[in-house]
């Protein structure tokens, strides 16, 4: 069975990355802060590790995949705590991080990988898939009227929502 590590797993994309790979059967363990552990967990995360209080890089357990949802998450503690010939994903690169991850395939086996989602035909159908079988299932924090798109975008901003928000 698969271990992955979800740096930043609060977020709509880390929600949806949460059910993804609880549905490719992996135990998931998600780093994030206090006030999203319950959302976090009704997506199916196995563990949480609230940031504030513990260091995932402190931790002995050791992942086949992290994916970081967090741009400034230190890329050498995501490495650190990656088995051997596991996959390092970044869904919010820096530069820095993305000319690092050229040097760390040079002279490890393992893979940084900080592509965007391919929209392909096959891609959605896979995603079709997982929602039919009721793997992927939208997570909604708040519902805002079109007049309230500044009020919808502090939010998100301000990190406060637990799901994703929608404009309506």
């Amino acid at each position: 069975m698969k271990r992955v590590l979800i740096v930043g797993g609060g977020g709509s994309i880390g929600l949806a990355a949460v059910q993804i790979a609880k549905a490719r059967g992996a135990t998931v363990t998600v780093v994030d802060k206090t006030a999203k552990s319950e959302v976090v967990r009704s997506a199916g995360a196995d563990v949480f590790i609230d940031y504030a209080q513990e260091s995932y890089g402190d931790r002995k357990e050791r992942y086949d995949v992290v994916f970081t949802m967090v741009p400034g998450d230190p890329f050498a503690m995501g490495l650190r705590v990656l088995k051997p010939e596991g996959r390092y994903v970044m869904g919010n690169p820096q530069l820095a991080n993305m000319i690092r991850s050229v040097m760390t395939e040079w002279t490890s086996q393992r893979k940084v990988i900080f592509a965007f989602a391919p929209k392909t035909s096959e891609a959605l159908g896979q995603l079709k898939t997982l929602v039919e079988a009721g793997s992927l299932r939208p997570i909604v924090d708040t519902v805002f009227p079109m007049s309230a798109v500044v009020e919808a975008h502090h939010r998100v901003e301000s990190e406060q929502r637990n799901g994703g928000i929608i404009l309506d």
